[in-house]
C-alpha cells in the first residue's frame, strides 16, 4: 500500500508519485515508488515509458536530486493535461499557462457557445 503525499515537499518513503527530472528530459512526468531519501536525493523504482526501455527492463532504481515531484495526477488532470498540450500544439502562440488558462475557463463555461465533451473526434 502506498502512503500519501500532498505534494509538499520531499515525497516521504513508501509514497508512489511521479517525477521529472531536468537531467532526463528525453522523457515527461514518470512514476516512482519512493524507498529512500538521503540528504535531499530521492531514490526510488521509476517506471520508465516503454519508448525509451533500457535493455529490456522498464523499471530501475533511480536517484533524484534536481526534480521536481508531484502526486499521481487523477483522470481529470490527464485529460485537462493532453488538452493543454494539444492547444499548444495547434496555437504555440499559447506560451506559459495561457492555454491553460484558456481550458480551465472553457470548462468553468465561462466563454458562451463552448463546452467541453469526452466524444470529441466523434
Amino acid at each position: 500500500m502506498s502512503i500519501e503525499w500532498d505534494g509538499t515537499g520531499l515525497p516521504p518513503v513508501g509514497c508512489e508519485c511521479e517525477v521529472w527530472c531536468e537531467d532526463h528530459a528525453d522523457y515527461e512526468w514518470v512514476r516512482i515508488k519512493v524507498f529512500a531519501e538521503y540528504k535531499g536525493m530521492i531514490i526510488g523504482i521509476v517506471n520508465m515509458p516503454t519508448q525509451i526501455i533500457h535493455d529490456e527492463i522498464n523499471k530501475y532504481a533511480a536517484g533524484y536530486n534536481r526534480a521536481e515531484f508531484r502526486p499521481i495526477r487523477t483522470e481529470s488532470e490527464r485529460k485537462r493535461d493532453a488538452a493543454v498540450a494539444a492547444l499548444k500544439q495547434l496555437k504555440p502562440q499559447l506560451v506559459g499557462e495561457l492555454a491553460g488558462y484558456l481550458y480551465d475557463d472553457i470548462a468553468a463555461g465561462k466563454i458562451p457557445g463552448i463546452r467541453l465533451t469526452d466524444d470529441a473526434g466523434s
